[in-house]
């Protein structure tokens, strides 16, 4: 995979390549984790970043968790505050993550702090921070960590404002926190000083942001000054196929596939546009390679599921829908599609559960209103059952 990989397609890479399969489903636990936390906002923009220094003490935070006595607030995030702390005892310095809402946090907001602290406790690996211990001090749940001193990017920046490694790593961070622009902003500075894999990462954001022609235009830029980037190629098939360039978004996944045989996500993505193409037996050969690879690849278990679905191999669509909502976190779709299905075989109650659950979770969705047309249709017919 090529330098320009950004966050998930990097994350992806590394998984693959180097953690046994239990610790890749740690970490793909813990990542959608922290996908799913709410991001602050950015206050201050890319161009003109400042030392945070010490930060002040949430309100009501505690001076001691557990054994842990609390120094001072390193950083805040979506969902917790992170602490530099001591155990008396053994006299060690270690980080404690708190989680933010403390007593007012919501059994969601509980449930996903856990599974992080889980998730991370069982990943070893010299480029992780390790978890070591989880508990609860009245109502604030806590995680201890490795404490890794070192300065913060925004002091290296000040100091090394000409070096584009650190601006594009800037724009990984604004882009994981949600802020498009400010991403897109210290990518450009990066390509400006002339670090050529910005140009990808920039394009991925564009993307996002819905800049489409954008985001082609960097992504063909990436292309031509590295025509062996992995994450380049793979994008702008993305790309392609949200513009609905389907044979296009097919050489360039193909590209991405001859370049990286294991890369999981093209041979899912890839399988996605056989299927638009009428090419049923290669999707399923595609999304059968990427789920071998990477058996948590939701995007392939819906797929794949769907296409089996109208193929009319309704069995195999719902051990799709079944293992995708077995995923930690589930695949909230799976619902929509698991409960139209079960609706077609006539099981109403079973649709009746899975479509509330799906509209509860997405009552904004695109889909939603057929899903509410089909959830009255699965009412009304167990209305009819007497059920």
């Amino acid at each position: 995979m090529g330098p320009g990989a950004d966050g998930a397609a990097l994350l992806r890479h590394v998984a693959q390549r180097y953690l046994s399969p239990e610790a890749r489903l740690a970490l793909q636990a813990l990542y959608q984790s922290d996908r799913l936390a709410p991001r602050p906002p950015v206050e201050t923009a890319a161009a003109e970043p400042r030392s945070s220094g010490r930060l002040p003490a949430a309100a009501g935070a505690p001076q001691r968790v557990g054994p842990y006595r609390l120094e001072r607030e390193l950083a805040r995030g979506g969902m917790g505050s992170v602490h530099r702390a001591v155990h008396p005892g053994l006299q060690q310095a270690v980080a404690v993550k708190l989680l933010l809402a403390g007593a007012q946090a919501t059994e969601r907001q509980r449930e996903r702090f856990l599974l992080e602290a889980r998730a991370a406790a069982r990943l070893r690996h010299p480029g992780i921070v390790s978890v070591h211990d989880v508990g609860a001090e009245g109502e604030a749940l806590y995680l201890v960590m490795d404490l890794v001193e070192g300065e913060s990017l925004a002091d290296r920046i000040e100091r090394e404002p000409n070096e584009p490694t650190l601006w594009n790593t800037l724009g990984v961070i604004h882009r994981r926190r949600g802020d498009l622009p400010g991403a897109i902003e210290a990518y450009g500075r990066a390509i400006d000083l002339g670090d050529a894999s910005a140009l990808a990462n920039r394009g991925v954001a564009r993307g996002l942001s819905g800049d489409l022609a954008g985001a082609l235009r960097d992504l063909d830029a990436a292309i031509e000054a590295t025509p062996d980037a992995v994450a380049a190629w793979y994008h702008r098939g993305g790309t392609r196929l949200r513009l609905g360039r389907l044979r296009e978004a097919r050489g360039d996944f193909d590209r991405a596939i001859a370049l990286d045989p294991k890369h999981a996500a093209a041979l899912s993505d890839r399988g996605y546009v056989r299927s638009g193409l009428g090419d049923a037996e290669g999707a399923e050969q595609d999304f059968a390679r990427a789920l071998a690879l990477d058996p948590t690849l939701g995007a392939a278990l819906l797929n794949r599921g769907a296409l089996r679905q109208r193929r009319g191999h309704l069995d195999g669509a719902l051990a799709d829908f079944d293992r995708a909502l077995a995923l930690t976190p589930p695949m909230i779709q799976a619902y929509a599609l698991r409960g139209v299905l079960l609706l077609k075989r006539g099981d109403h109650a079973g649709a009746v559960r899975d479509l509330r659950r799906y509209l509860q979770a997405a009552p904004d969705a695109s889909d939603a209103p057929a899903m509410r047309r089909a959830l009255a249709d699965a009412q009304a017919a167990l209305a009819r059952s007497g059920r």
